[in-house]
């Protein structure tokens, strides 16, 4: 049995929206009936009259008749033939594809005057008979600038089809001259053909105001825009307006242009290194502070696609640390989560305001900032209809920032956008993925979604931080595209630096930085001793104290010597870490990851500069290969956690391996303190008003009549100290009871003077004998040193209770530890004497000698 083989070609359709190029994974348009071409409703049952979504015709949309089927088959068939990807198909069959309107032979007319030809009575050369006067009245005529290839050439085009994607200069193809070896201007070179109000992005404003006798903006038309854009459904077809194909840029304005621009200068752009990674859903977007800025960052990849699994705590992958390793973070706006409420969110030193978007099963859109626990912030409710969140952040001032989403397929209100930054404190910062194309901000077209936020801009007099750096990469079409956008308040103009970042890390947009002009401090943590790299020895040669350190006649002098010679020796023997911000660093990373990562990043950089189909398979393949490591260490990794926790640990290490695992830890952050009509957002102001509220509950004039009474009556008995007999608690102090306070004391955090109980323990035998005869000093001369009446105030908010209300905190005072030594010894000798005496019940367990500390 024989029988002839035949080929199938396979044509990529969708059945969502029932157009070709792309899978119904990866679409990102409404549902659309394949019968009837109607959004909203499926084929089956349909009834209605057949019509293509693709080419209007009265077919189905899956009909093989369909012209746009077979110029799709065609591309399949030479993508694989010629072993290309798909938009080098693409662009290879539509350009051997003639356009209707746009063909040779159909543009040669030889009955038109312009290409019959006579002999010149004067000089009798062969010249073309539109060169004659004529009486018949004929439209302005266009000057078309022709290259030397078709220099000899007669082409004159004729009025598209209602289907053309370009405007036509005009309906009549009388009246054409044809100008020979012309010489094309620069701006000509960039841009085929522009109407005269056509916004340049060199040259375009910022700052844009509107005075109220102007009309409303008058959109730039454009005459050739590119075939391939990021998102298809964005671009526009300009029509209704004829368009001058002449492209000599040397043409005024044009006086269909009714708006006025007015231009602030900028600052210089700084390059800022910054990152972003790539999750299963594709056009996410977010942003973030870098050095005190922001950084736009992709949510979804942040936790490697985790999202998916409601039953797992998120964590951040180890690109997140390049990210924290290159800038330092204070709020990173983040739009289109993709997370639905059941979708935990946990980043480690962040705090997360978002608002998800309920689709059903497919959570598109929404939007979340992260705000870092280094910066005082508070979230800000907004009553609006939009993908938007909100938070104040204290930077250098209480700037407000805010993250907008807008989906492409979403009609939006102009209302919603003024009701929206009308809602936001000023100064502020609006970031986001507007999807909206316009030569403003270096789209090489503009749709209505670009007109409306232009309008937005000038009717609110904003300032657009963006210039001409493309934000979005389209990887079926491997171009670059300008989506995401920074627009501030006009104070934050002058101040603040816009960048964009040269590396996607696995995403589709780029980071968007926004930062201050001047670099400023950055934020530091006070430095610790690092007792593990101690040199002990020579600790204990250069912290003697000596006698004449603590026989001075002032007892506050002699402790200040005393803690002068051992902080010195601790300086000089005992190493302190860095008081940058703490780098959580992945347990799994290791060299073979940063050689993979290090190899991903070079292979994109060559991809980037020479965008060739071999340079994006070798960026694909390392980009799969870094993928595959750093999973395959993350399974070895938790592999050999799991298999530490055995019964030979401790209870101790056993609980922090399980809070490891579980995501478990304790978190400080700076909040926004409210007190009446203030707010108080400066790290000074917070810790004022903290004090301050802590003073007043301490205050005299806080308690009760009737306390303050009995108190006030307590405190005028004189206190009489003196003894007729040597009590046994009223002797000096000796060296075992001193040495059993330092054995009975944890380690804890030191006070304003920085000695630890660590530092104590390590002092030679003539140094511990000279520091307790300070302490028997201070005990038999009844004076107490003015340093121990200092402390470190820390307040730790109540469980449950409002971040913003000072009141709601408790404080936690860090004394001197030679001061908690010295309580610990008195303190000793008073229960061993209460206990002696009777005192106290045998059922009182509070102060017995188990809880001296």
């Amino acid at each position: 049995m024989c029988g002839e083989l035949t080929s199938v070609v396979m044509v990529n359709l969708c059945f969502k929206c029932r157009r070709f190029g792309h899978s119904k994974t990866n679409c990102r348009g409404t549902l659309t009936c394949a019968r009837c071409a109607v959004a909203g409703h499926e084929s089956t049952g349909c009834t209605a009259v057949e019509k293509c979504v693709n080419c209007q015709g009265n077919h189905t949309s899956f009909s093989r008749s369909c012209p746009t089927w077979e110029l799709e088959k065609e591309v399949v068939t030479t993508k694989f033939k010629n072993n290309i990807s798909f938009p080098e198909a693409r662009r290879l069959v539509k350009a051997q594809t003639p356009i209707e309107g746009k063909r040779y032979a159909s543009v040669v007319d030889k009955n038109h005057p312009v290409y019959q030809t006579t002999l010149c009575p004067n000089c009798h050369n062969v010249v073309t008979m539109s060169n004659f006067p004529s009486n018949s009245k004929s439209p302005q005529p266009v000057s078309i600038a022709s290259s030397s290839v078709i220099a000899n050439e007669n082409i004159s085009p004729k009025p598209s089809s209602k289907t053309s994607k370009y405007p036509t200069a005009s309906q009549d193809s009388s009246g054409f001259q044809i100008v020979k070896n012309k010489k094309k201007s620069k701006a000509s070179s960039k841009s085929p053909s522009v109407n005269n109000n056509q916004v340049k992005p060199e040259t375009a404003s910022k700052f844009w105001k509107k005075s109220p006798s102007q009309t409303p903006f008058s959109a730039p038309v454009t005459a050739h825009p590119k075939s391939n854009q990021n998102k298809p459904y964005q671009n526009e077809t300009t029509s209704g307006k004829a368009v001058n194909l002449h492209s000599d840029s040397s043409r005024g304005n044009s006086s269909d242009s009714e708006s006025e621009l007015s231009v602030t200068s900028g600052l210089s752009q700084i390059d800022f290194p910054a990152k972003l990674k790539k999750s299963a859903h594709k056009n996410s977007v977010a942003l973030g502070l870098a050095d005190e800025g922001l950084v736009h960052k992709d949510l979804p990849s942040i936790f490697s696609g985790l999202p998916q699994i409601p039953d797992l705590q998120l964590h951040p992958s180890e690109e997140d640390e390049d990210l924290q390793m290159n800038c330092e973070v204070s709020a990173s706006p983040t739009c289109e989560t993709f997370l639905s409420s059941n979708n935990p969110l946990k980043l480690r030193g962040y705090n997360s305001v978002r608002k998800d978007a309920a689709t059903g099963s497919n959570h598109s859109g929404g939007v979340c900032i992260l705000t870092s626990n280094l910066y005082p912030s508070t979230p800000l409710t907004l009553h609006t209809s939009l993908q938007a969140v909100a938070v104040q952040v204290h930077v250098r001032t209480l700037v407000t920032v805010c993250s907008v989403y807008l989906p492409p397929q979403d009609v939006i209100s102009q209302q919603d956008l003024d009701t929206l930054v009308d809602q936001l404190p000023t100064p502020f910062i609006l970031l986001g993925d507007f999807n909206g194309h316009s030569a403003l901000w270096g789209s090489d077209v503009t749709n209505s979604r670009g007109r409306q936020i232009e309008r937005f801009i000038s009717n609110n007099c904003l300032c657009l931080l963006n210039n001409d750096e493309k934000t979005y990469f389209h990887e079926p079409t491997r171009t670059f595209h300008s989506l995401d956008l920074a627009i501030c308040s006009p104070a934050l103009m002058p101040l603040l630096n816009f960048s964009v970042g040269c590396d996607l890390h696995n995403s589709d947009h780029f980071p968007l930085i926004v930062s201050y002009a001047d670099s400023g401090g950055a934020i530091q943590y006070p430095p610790r001793y690092l007792f593990q790299r101690a040199d002990w020895e020579k600790f204990l040669q250069l912290a003697d104290v000596t006698e004449s350190m603590v026989c001075t006649a002032d007892i506050t002098e002699a402790v200040q010597n005393v803690v002068d010679c051992i902080i010195n020796a601790a300086n000089n023997s005992i190493p302190k870490c860095s008081p940058r911000l703490k780098k959580f660093r992945r347990p799994w990373w290791n060299e073979a990851c940063r050689d993979s990562r290090r190899e991903e990043k070079k292979q994109w950089n060559i991809f980037r500069r020479y965008p060739t189909t071999e340079n994006h398979v070798a960026f694909k393949r390392a980009k799969a290969l870094a993928r595959r490591i750093r999973r395959r260490n993350q399974r070895e990794s938790w592999i050999n956690f799991i298999s530490s926790i055995t019964s030979s640990i401790s209870s101790k290490q056993l609980w922090e391996k399980v809070k490891a695992a579980n995501g478990i830890y304790r978190e400080i952050s700076f909040p926004v303190l409210n007190t009446g009509n203030a707010t108080h957002s400066a790290p000074l102001d917070i810790a004022n008003t903290l004090g301050h509220a802590f003073a007043q509950v301490s205050a005299h004039d806080s308690y009760s009549s009737d306390f303050r009474t009995i108190k006030n009556r307590a405190e005028r008995t004189p206190l009489r100290f003196t003894a007729r007999s040597a009590l046994p608690y009223n002797s000096e102090f000796r060296m075992f009871e001193f040495q059993k306070a330092l054995s009975l004391a944890h380690d804890t955090s030191p006070g304003p003077d920085g000695i630890t109980y660590n530092m104590l323990r390590h002092l030679n035998t003539t140094s511990l004998s000279h520091l307790l005869f300070l302490f028997n000093r201070i005990w038999t001369e009844q004076k107490y040193p003015s340093q121990w009446h200092e402390a470190i105030v820390i307040p730790i908010l109540k469980p449950g209770k409002d971040p913003s209300n000072p009141l709601h905190y408790r404080p936690i005072a860090l004394t001197s530890c030679l001061c908690k030594t010295f309580e610990i010894m008195v303190n000793a000798r008073l229960i061993f004497e209460l206990e002696k005496q009777g005192c106290i019940p045998p059922l009182l367990s509070g102060p017995s000698r188990a809880h001296l500390l």
